[in-house]
């Protein structure tokens, strides 16, 4: 591809079957290489592009080989998400300083595209599905690295909407009670109350109803969120109060969550820290 020594035709033929064949290795499971298929794929696919340029304007496209080069780049820099790779490699690959500047434009048009049509590269598109959060920095902050399923409350009181005050009062305990999810019938989320909110009624509006006193001071997850993204809902929201809720279907509670729960987080780290210093001052 790279001397121009292949025809069009095969040139297709080429790529599409080693795309086929990488779709094949890796929808079956196995975990196959993507570096070299994204070459010939991309170099094929450049190639062939460039000869129908030639063909149409020969004055503008003079050496379809250098098409191939940039495509080979702009694929795999972008599938992989390693632009600066991608730029390097083929730039060693040619020993064309003439080159490097088209591989940077390709690739990075490449990886941009790429980022606005996918979160993911397929590099991390398995370990996503197996549900690992992977993000692309080289150090991810703690928040990021939890969901907040890790670090909710799966044990806890729910309350029905058309229950009366009264009534809710003469079961209730003080005690360790951060938040109450108010639900419907359906076992929906409606709203939430606090044990603060029981204890300040009045005796003569004892006969309030749940769905009267519920508040929506809160927000609202689902299992497999990061921390620090409900942590950036939260101070939108200047709210101290998270209910997560069934990702699906009815918004059912199925945990809750509080500002100092997540804070649990940052103080586990410090401790982790600390305690990783130390052991560095010993040895």
């Amino acid at each position: 591809m790279l001397n121009d020594r292949i025809a069009a035709g095969h040139l297709v033929g080429i790529s599409i079957a080693k795309f086929g064949a990488l779709v094949i290795s890796l929808g079956s499971g196995t975990t196959g290489g993507v570096f070299a298929p994204s070459l010939v794929v991309g170099g094929g696919l450049g190639a062939t592009f460039a000869i129908g340029m030639q063909h149409f304007f020969p004055s503008v496209v003079s050496d379809p080989a250098f098409y191939a080069l940039a495509a080979m780049a702009a694929v795999f820099g972008g599938i992989a998400r390693a632009p600066f790779t991608s730029i390097v490699f083929l730039f060693e690959l040619s020993h064309n300083p003439n080159a490097l500047l088209p591989l940077i434009v390709c690739v990075m048009i490449s990886d941009g595209i790429v980022r606005l049509c996918s979160r993911e590269s397929i590099m991390t598109i398995k370990l996503v599905k197996r549900g690992l959060i992977v993000l692309q920095d080289y150090s991810v902050p703690v928040l990021m690295r939890a969901r907040i399923d890790q670090v909710m409350r799966a044990q806890f009181n729910v309350v029905h909407a058309n229950d009366e005050l009264r009534t809710v009062l003469s079961s209730f305990v003080p005690g360790d009670v951060a938040l109450i999810p108010v639900v419907d019938p359906t076992e929906s989320l409606i709203g939430i109350v606090e044990p603060h909110d029981l204890l300040r009624t009045e005796p003569p509006d004892h006969h309030f109803t749940m769905r009267e006193l519920a508040r929506r001071d809160f927000v609202l997850a689902y299992p497999g969120d990061s921390v620090d993204q409900v942590h950036r809902d939260m101070m939108l929201k200047n709210t101290e109060n998270v209910v997560v809720v069934q990702p699906s279907g009815v918004r059912k509670p199925v945990g809750i969550a509080r500002a100092n729960d997540i804070l649990q987080l940052r103080r586990w780290l410090m401790e982790e820290e600390t305690r990783e210093i130390r052991t560095a001052i010993k040895k």
